[in-house]
């Protein structure tokens, strides 16, 4: 859609509601390598194997792993959870048909600054590893200079890089960290619609059961 709206050069928002007039979908194709790379899993291959042989980075090959779908700048869970990082919220869906907005907590330069404990990188050992990496130290080198394991510093960069926006990004990881922190939780109730289910149905069914004894 954004493609044919650039061309033309017309909006986007014009152009989707001629498609929606004339019945035309907008919905943007599957990943070229979406197909092989489940193939390769199903076959025994690993994600970090099947995600360079189809040319993905390991984050979308987890995403594809766990079912979720990323469109526009949110990402669709297979319970029917959305996160919208446009928005700043957490939209849950329930059965039949209803929806609660859950708004995550904003990060603050106080929480992305403050050291909660020695066990967890803090923001400036995040750019230090930023900076190391750039100038092309090892992993080993890395954690050495920093007095942490190897396998910490290898988890790190694997799971906070994106080669699209420069590799290693120390912020994003920091703010992920802190976003994770906050408590209380959303409750696994409120996340999980099949524990959400077999919970409504054993009560239903233990309810069945007391009023046949009952009578």
């Amino acid at each position: 859609m954004t493609t044919a709206a650039r061309s033309l050069s017309f909006k986007r928002s014009v152009c989707a509601q001629w498609a929606r007039r004339r019945g035309l979908s907008s919905k943007r194709a599957r990943h070229k390598g979406y197909e092989e790379f489940l193939r390769l899993r199903t076959e025994g291959v690993t994600r970090r194997e099947a995600a360079v042989a189809v040319g993905v980075h390991l984050r979308t090959a987890k995403d594809w792993d766990r079912g979720i779908r990323k469109v526009g700048n949110s990402r669709i869970y297979p319970d029917g959870r959305k996160v919208d990082y446009t928005r700043g919220v957490t939209i849950v869906n329930f059965s039949p048909g209803g929806s609660e907005t859950i708004p995550y907590p904003a990060v603050t330069v106080a929480q992305l600054e403050a050291r909660v404990s020695a066990r967890y990188l803090s923001l400036q050992e995040r750019e230090t590893i930023r900076d190391m990496v750039s100038s092309g130290w090892s992993m080993r080198a890395i954690a050495v200079a920093l007095g942490r394991a190897p396998s910490t510093v290898s988890r790190e960069i694997a799971r906070n890089s994106n080669p699209m926006h420069g590799g290693y990004q120390p912020y994003a990881a920091q703010r992920a960290t802190v976003a994770r922190r906050p408590r209380p939780k959303t409750r696994r109730f409120v996340e999980s619609e099949p524990l959400r289910r077999y919970v409504q149905e054993s009560f239903s069914f233990a309810g069945l059961r007391n009023k046949s004894a009952r009578l």
